[in-house]
């Protein structure tokens, strides 16, 4: 499971660079910080592979994965406006990465994380509380569409992962 899920983000991370330079030339926008944020996440990605292969532990490393996998959508989530940052959509799928990878009690926690900072996020909105808008105003459709398709890539993923272990386990 978890080596298809770090094979599927290495690819959508390639993807999806790629995906940014071309958009810099067809659509005359400006993506650094998402080029940026980009090739941090695969460097991240690379070290927990190399953290998968040395530790030779799935549990440690699925739970690697899907902390990891949360901070970031934080992080990005902070960085990107908040509770209108087209990055919130992302956190829809965060649970679902959490009980694949690191089974049922590490999903419901990553769930309760999702929850409290998504309220926290609302709360703040509510109040009026300024965060972070990195993400220039003519490129938010841009990330709110890479983020949909990154969302739904994950959660296929996820669950095309999930309906193989089931077939593998009916037919033993």
């Amino acid at each position: 499971i978890l080596v298809g899920l770090y094979v599927s983000n290495i690819i959508c991370s390639v993807l999806f660079a790629l995906a940014f330079l071309i958009a810099k030339f067809v659509f005359d926008t400006n993506p650094v910080q998402a080029i940026f944020g980009v090739m941090v996440a695969m460097i991240v990605l690379t070290l927990e592979i190399l953290i998968f292969y040395k530790a030779a532990n799935v549990s440690i490393s699925g739970m690697l994965f899907s902390m990891v996998f949360f901070i970031f959508t934080f992080i990005t989530t902070i960085l990107s406006g908040g509770w209108t940052s087209p990055i919130m959509m992302i956190f829809f799928v965060t649970p679902a990465v959490s009980f694949l990878v690191g089974g049922r009690q590490e999903g419901f926690y990553t769930a309760a994380l999702v929850l409290f900072t998504g309220t926290g996020f609302k709360v703040a909105d509510q109040m009026g509380i300024q965060v972070f808008q990195i993400v220039p105003e003519s490129d938010i459709e841009l990330v709110r569409i890479t983020i949909w398709v990154i969302s739904l890539v994950v959660l296929v993923s996820c669950l095309t992962v999930y309906d193989a272990l089931l077939e593998t386990h009916i037919k033993k």
